[in-house]
């Protein structure tokens, strides 16, 4: 939700990595340095050093994508994988991201400086709109959730012709032991926060040596005054200052929704280990050891009215069912939507049209209004199947309510379906934190690259400068 809300969402032009081929990559190099370490060692070859650390840290990356597989992805790691640079070359490069471009870009001569700078804004803004539409769409699901959970137990506990957990429960409780359950769970979320903290502290990194640039800078031209004739860092470092703020705004969100989770889980903790019961265990506390359900009879306790209705209504919460699980589908759609669009190409295209840039952002925002409809159509729908449901729960709960078995098995069946569906929610916010951290850190990366790279180009302008600062000194000072 969250780390997923501020990230999940997150990210036009993130990168989608296939963890079985990288795994398969890295042991490759891992093994090739290996070799390349034992000759260099045999032969006394100079660099023998360096090898031993590039294959130190292969170590370890590989390492690491074993264990987030293990927890997290599950992806098959295939034995070969072809050659990810040849893979490249054969293909022509797509447009980057402009908060993902390392230096400057090699068609950036080919696109003018004012549109990279409008592309950032129409990320920026585009980012917003996702985040309120998905973000509404994830409301409304909790809260249909949270209404329905008042209902459907008491309509699976009118059903005592077997006596077991019903099977809309049933069915999932075997997904959910596969990973591990709580544990699990509890695992992948400190994973979610280990790559959390390292997007962090790379980020804090960048920021660090643009500020240290910039110190410098200032300090050199108190130093020498009108001499330091070099531009001033901050008319230069403006759009990595930019870039810096927007992915730290987008880290403090993810790190929100992190801690909504980290407090749901340890509310609901003790309710989630009945997902490491096994299935007989939630049978029998379903059904009870007195149940006359063991038997397969009916309780005599329920009229023929109560059964009816019940039909009735759980065929209308079938439809609910149906309505959110089209909205999952919506909901992947119109991510895979936006992700496809480049911001440059997109505020490029208007450009050349001579569309002005805010006409241009109006124009491609309101391309997602169909977008909109749908989801806006989807929550009416649901909203009204919902309101149907509960307007005849009204009746139903007059009826049964009388029955006491009724109300035990009821009780039992609302404690695993909640156990169930705060497991399902808490397990899909974590998968989107994870996607969420594995792009913020590969933006970061490139982030900081950028930020070492302006240092270094000024520290040798500084050099430069300073080189002729002492030789015009030099002339002033040596005798005529």
């Amino acid at each position: 939700g969250g780390g997923g809300g501020g990230g999940g969402g997150g990210g036009g032009g993130g990168v989608e990595v296939d963890k079985g081929k990288q795994i398969c990559h890295l042991a490759s190099a891992k093994a090739k340095l290996e070799l390349a370490h034992k000759m260099a060692k045999e032969l006394k070859l100079e660099g023998l050093a360096g090898i031993a650390d590039t294959l130190k840290e292969t170590a370890r990356l590989h390492d690491k994508a074993v264990s987030e597989n293990n927890k997290i992805f599950f992806a098959p790691v295939p034995l070969t994988v072809g050659d990810p640079e040849g893979k490249m070359m054969a293909k022509s490069e797509p447009l980057p991201e402009p908060a993902a471009c390392v230096g400057t870009d090699r068609f950036a001569h080919l696109v003018p400086a004012i549109v990279h700078k409008a592309a950032l804004a129409y990320a920026a803004t585009r980012q917003d709109t996702v985040n309120e539409m998905v973000g509404r769409l994830q409301a409304d699901t909790e809260q249909c959730r949270a209404r329905m959970i008042k209902i459907t137990p008491q309509l699976e506990a009118v059903d005592c012709s077997e006596p077991r957990l019903p099977p809309r429960l049933r069915d999932r409780v075997p997904a959910v032991q596969r990973e591990g359950g709580v544990a699990g769970l509890l695992d992948r979320i400190a994973t979610s926060g280990d790559m959390r903290a390292e997007a962090e502290s790379m980020l804090g990194l960048a920021e660090a040596v643009v500020a240290e640039e910039e110190r410098k800078d200032a300090e050199m031209r108190a130093k020498f005054g009108p001499r330091w004739t070099r531009a001033m860092s901050g008319s230069l470092n403006a759009p990595l200052k930019k870039d810096l703020e927007q992915l730290k705004r987008q880290m403090g969100m993810a790190a929100d929704a992190d801690l909504k989770v980290a407090g749901k889980l340890s509310e609901r903790q003790s309710q989630l280990e009945m997902m490491g019961w096994s299935l007989e265990q939630l049978d029998a506390k379903v059904a009870g050891s007195a149940d006359a359900a063991y038997q397969g009879q009916e309780l005599q306790t329920q009229t023929g009215r109560v059964k009816e209705l019940a039909g009735q209504l759980s065929g209308t919460a079938g439809e609910v069912e149906a309505v959110l699980a089209h909205r999952d589908t919506l909901r992947e759609a119109f991510v895979q939507r936006v992700q496809q669009e480049h911001p440059v190409r997109a505020v490029l295209d208007w450009h050349i049209q001579g569309v002005p840039h805010d006409e241009a952002f109006r124009r491609l925002l309101g391309a997602y209004g169909e977008w909109r409809d749908a989801f806006n159509g989807n929550i009416q729908e649901a909203q009204h199947l919902v309101q149907q449901l509960e307007a005849g729960f009204v009746e139903f709960s007059a009826a049964a309510k009388s029955d006491v078995e009724l109300k035990r098995r009821e009780a039992e069946i609302k404690e695993v379906s909640e156990a169930l569906d705060t497991y399902d929610e808490l397990s899909a916010h974590t998968r989107e934190g994870v996607s969420f951290y594995q792009q913020a850190q590969e933006l970061i990366r490139k982030l900081k690259t950028r930020a070492e790279d302006f240092k270094c180009a000024r520290d040798i302008e500084k050099d430069d400068l300073m080189e002729q600062i002492a030789a015009d000194a030099a002339r002033a000072a040596a005798p005529p």
